[in-house]
């Protein structure tokens, strides 16, 4: 009867195959919960310290804002720009315009 071989080391390679696999898949979870946590954590303020008062540029390419939602955001300040807009251009001509009626 011919005896089945089997290697030395098979256990202990079967082991390290499973460490292997465990560490991967505790890293992917790592990693997968700090960009989660990152992603939540995110904001789009400046620095406070650097930047204590906070205020914002609104102009008509804006379209409507509710002022509430802002105050509440606490915002200090709101900055109109009146000059620039989505569908109206001022043409200089019509400004000053000598022959008008």
């Amino acid at each position: 009867m011919k005896r089945r071989m089997t290697p030395i080391f098979q256990d202990s390679f079967q082991k390290r195959y499973w460490r292997r696999i465990v560490l991967l898949s505790l890293l992917a979870i790592a990693v997968i919960t700090g960009i989660w946590w990152w992603l939540q954590n995110r904001t789009d303020r400046p620095n406070e310290q650097q930047y204590p008062v906070l205020g914002a540029q609104i102009s008509q390419e804006d379209g409507y804002q509710d002022y509430q939602i802002l105050k509440k955001e606490s915002l200090k300040f709101v900055y109109l720009k009146a000059t620039e807009g989505a569908s109206y251009k001022d043409e200089a001509n019509s400004i000053i315009n000598p022959n008008r009626n």
